[in-house]
């Protein structure tokens, strides 16, 4: 069989009967899904990692360059047309194939890297190399949840914790903190190195990834300076060959403001501001600080314990629980230190003696959070919400809309641009303006580019005084992945 005569049902072939193919990729019962992809001539793309691991394992001629030349095949067949186009070289999968990459995508990799590069040094950002063995503490203080739990945490023959740097935004402040510890210098910093993060083995998603990005430190915190890193990360993705994709914006300093604007208790105003990255448990805050809202909370197994913090003084009962939980040799819960469980402690034994936050107000931030919608329309949502609410916002959205003419300048149409108020709550360092650029036929990979603006991250690093500072980070093989189903499509 040649190359050029590859197809679907010749790739099933190999192995003989479809039960065969079936059992090969760890399907015992699936010889009738099999036979259909063989009379379809089509095998689904969330499958071909698992075939090219099984054409690997048991020496069939089977790998991404000949199953992306079976589709064009396919394609042509089906269509009449010839297929003309040169061969696209790429990652079968929007994610990195467990077993590795072969020489092919490896290459491929490495091509679009080099375009990224020039655009991020046109754009005057210099290369970086962080360590990937990073000070545990550091990502698991500031990190959303979702990030913290799929972090990979271990500890040094000398007792310290390290982890495996789940995102390249950290390491690189604390590379330039390094260098600069009192922040007066600005800084272009890029980098393009793998990441990892844990993911479920039903996940099918990879533990270890590539990221490209910029960071600008020390630069002005304005909307052009956001539109930019917009604009870098634009130029990059169309440079590398993809011409077609959504984008979405967000803003948490907006919530932030209209928090602080609401006629509550400064207390609850930080605690309102300080969870919004752990949405499970802002969604069960508001529910327990809401007049008589009791209904789908989970009774409190711990009220004896609560009644007895809640008549303590504050640092004493703070001690308390620290206490308890070194007793029980309790150092971290998914992710959480001591000093933050000690906390939420606190906070529902005030809770439990008191909730005064109204149903309305609770509504209000429920429908201000709920927000998505076409960056035409979504700013005017945002200003009747606050407007019932009894708050204006005419500074910020102002700012906002000043932020969407940039980046539509740009050349992205408006209609491809949408606006979510709850989007970003998962990098809990991220103070403001959030992004991301997707590719909805990757499915569940379909983020291929994000990031933000975070003021208050360098301070929290060790850096006397908040230091503005926006950037954004790239996903090069889900990149791939889009540009080569875009030029197949």
């Amino acid at each position: 069989m040649t190359e050029d005569a590859l197809s679907f049902a010749a790739i099933i072939a190999e192995w003989g009967k479809p039960a065969d193919f079936a059992r090969a990729l760890g399907q015992e019962d699936g010889g009738d899904l099999a036979r259909k992809w063989r009379r379809r001539d089509s095998i689904p793309q969330e499958w071909w990692p698992a075939v090219i691991d099984a054409a690997r394992r048991d020496g069939k001629p089977v790998d991404a360059e000949r199953l992306l030349r079976a589709q064009r095949n396919a394609v042509a067949r089906k269509t009449g047309d010839l297929p003309g186009e040169a061969p696209v070289i790429e990652s079968p999968d929007p994610e990195r194939p467990a077993s590795g990459y072969d020489a092919g995508s490896l290459e491929a990799l490495e091509t679009q890297a080099q375009s990224i590069k020039a655009v991020f040094s046109q754009a005057g950002f210099r290369p970086v190399e962080p360590p990937t063995m990073q000070p545990a503490d550091i990502f698991l203080n500031r990190s959303g949840e979702d990030i913290r739990q799929r972090t990979y945490v271990f500890e040094d023959p000398g007792g310290q914790e390290w982890c495996l740097r789940p995102d390249l935004t950290i390491p690189a402040c604390r590379m330039y903190l390094d260098r600069d510890p009192e922040a007066k210098s600005e800084a272009r910093l890029c980098y393009n190195g793998p990441a990892f993060r844990y993911q479920p083995p039903s996940a099918g998603k990879p533990v270890e990834f590539i990221q490209a990005g910029v960071e600008h430190i020390g630069g002005a915190s304005t909307p052009e300076a956001d539109a930019e890193i917009v604009s870098v990360a634009v130029d990059a993705v169309k440079g590398a060959g993809l011409t077609s994709f959504d984008t979405t914006l967000g803003d948490l300093g907006l919530f932030g403001a209209l928090v602080n604007k609401l006629d509550l208790p400064e207390s609850w105003k930080n605690r309102l501001k300080r969870h919004i990255w752990r949405p499970a448990y802002f969604e069960e805050m508001l529910n327990r600080l809401t007049d008589g809202s009791t209904q789908g909370v989970t009774p409190n197994t711990n009220q004896a314990l609560l009644a007895a913090l809640d008549v303590m003084e504050p640092a004493r009962a703070r001690d308390v629980v620290e206490d308890v939980l070194a007793l029980a040799g309790i150092s971290t819960v998914g992710g959480r230190s001591v000093a933050e469980i000690s906390e939420r402690f606190l906070e529902q034994a005030a809770d439990s003696a008191k909730a005064t936050l109204t149903p309305e107000t609770a509504d209000a931030i429920r429908d201000f959070l709920a927000v998505s919608a076409p960056c035409t329309t979504a700013v005017d949502q945002l200003a009747h919400i606050a407007a019932k609410a009894g708050v204006s916002l005419d500074e910020e959205l102002e700012r906002i809309a000043r932020r969407i003419d940039l980046i539509c300048g740009m050349g992205i149409d408006r209609s491809h641009i949408t606006f979510d108020a709850d989007f970003g709550r998962k990098e809990e360092y991220y103070t403001g303006f959030v992004f991301e650029l997707r590719v909805e036929a990757l499915g569940p990979s379909r983020q291929i580019a994000g990031g933000g603006r975070y003021d208050g991250l360098l301070r929290s690093l060790g850096s006397p005084r908040n230091v503005p500072a926006v950037g954004c980070a790239i996903r090069t093989e889900r990149l791939l992945a889009a540009v080569g189903l875009e030029a197949r499509s």
